[in-house]
């Protein structure tokens, strides 16, 4: 039997996230870590924007908030 081993392609082994989804994510899991409070969540996740750049040039948390309240 032989295997071949590649680098994962998402268009071939499954679906690429948005940014919005990914960051969705997270925030979702910071949420439960701060019992559910969303602005100390949101802190969190600016924090982390902040030192990882999460969100990439040209966006912030604010479109993510945005894009949230779009959403419902």
């Amino acid at each position: 039997m032989k295997f071949v081993y590649s680098e994962w392609n998402d268009r071939l082994h499954g679906r690429a996230l948005s940014s919005f989804e990914k960051l969705l994510d997270l925030f979702m899991q910071i949420l439960e870590y701060t019992a559910g409070d969303a602005a100390e969540a949101l802190q969190w996740l600016t924090t982390l924007d902040e030192r990882h750049n999460l969100t990439g040039d040209g966006e912030g948390i604010g479109d993510f908030i945005d894009e949230l309240r779009k959403r419902g």
